[in-house]
């Protein structure tokens, strides 16, 4: 799973990377994206093969980067060429383990409280918090990073890309607000800041786009739930009542 934002839309942030089989043999080529571990670490990036030096070994870049990375790689770091890059599918990947656990919470529910509409309503908060938590954690949906700052002539540069899966406004104290697409990047620019405040320049502040589609697709998905509780509650007090008029008939026989 990707989890910077330095190979923008490419391999946005959250996106599940699929290495071909046997592609670390295949004839490396300059502007090929490898899929590599950093030289004396177990850590590994996917970044474009950006230059070939004269001792066979690489310089490597992301896409949204400036400068090549600080390391050199060699055909024994590389782990493949040319991957399989599909986007947000990592998010699942990084969250299983909260849906096991909500699974496992489920099943301990069903056999742990006894009056079925209580474990309805449980069924309805366990999988609400089991989304929510992951979302604020590892925030996929609405987020940013700085790639890189400046001060010039009292004015401070901020890039900024939006490694979200949402388009997104980014807004500065003493600047315009900027749309920015999920994967890339922007320069925000303080007019005539203080240098005395320079550690303001990071005080930016983030909006999702909301579009009539999506509001109503979120407002859906977050009404089924509740749907579904109260369809559950009425079939269980149904259910209920026809047991005591069954029980009563059964006491006057």
């Amino acid at each position: 799973m990707v989890t910077t934002p330095s190979m923008g839309e490419t391999a946005p942030r959250g996106a599940l990377v699929i290495v071909p089989p046997n592609s670390a043999n295949q004839q490396l080529k300059v502007g090929e994206i490898a899929v590599f571990k950093v030289p004396g670490s177990n850590e590994m990036f996917i970044h474009y093969l950006y230059q070939k030096l004269p001792d066979g070994r690489y310089e490597t870049k992301g896409a949204l980067e400036a400068k090549p990375d600080p390391w050199t790689i060699g055909r024994p770091d590389i782990i493949g060429i040319n991957p399989t890059i599909i986007p947000a599918i990592g998010w699942l990947y990084k969250t299983y383990a909260w849906f096991a656990i909500g699974s496992i919470i489920l099943i301990i529910i069903s056999i742990v409280v006894p009056k079925l509409h209580h474990r309805h309503l449980l069924y309805l908060i366990v999988p609400i918090v089991l989304l929510t938590i992951p979302a604020l954690v590892y925030k996929p949906f609405i987020d940013g990073y700085v790639l890189n700052s400046n001060y010039v002539g009292h004015n401070a540069y901020v890039e900024i890309t939006n490694d979200g899966l949402f388009e997104a406004n980014y807004s500065l104290p003493t600047g315009k607000t900027v749309l920015i697409d999920p994967g890339h990047a922007k320069t925000l620019v303080y007019h005539n800041f203080p240098q005395s405040q320079l550690s303001k320049m990071y005080d930016i502040k983030i909006s999702v786009v909301l579009y009539w589609w999506f509001i109503l697709l979120a407002s859906a998905v977050c009404a089924l739930p509740i749907a579904l509780y109260w369809i559950f509650h009425f079939k269980w007090i149904k259910h209920h009542r026809h047991l005591q008029m069954t029980t009563s008939v059964l006491n006057e026989g």
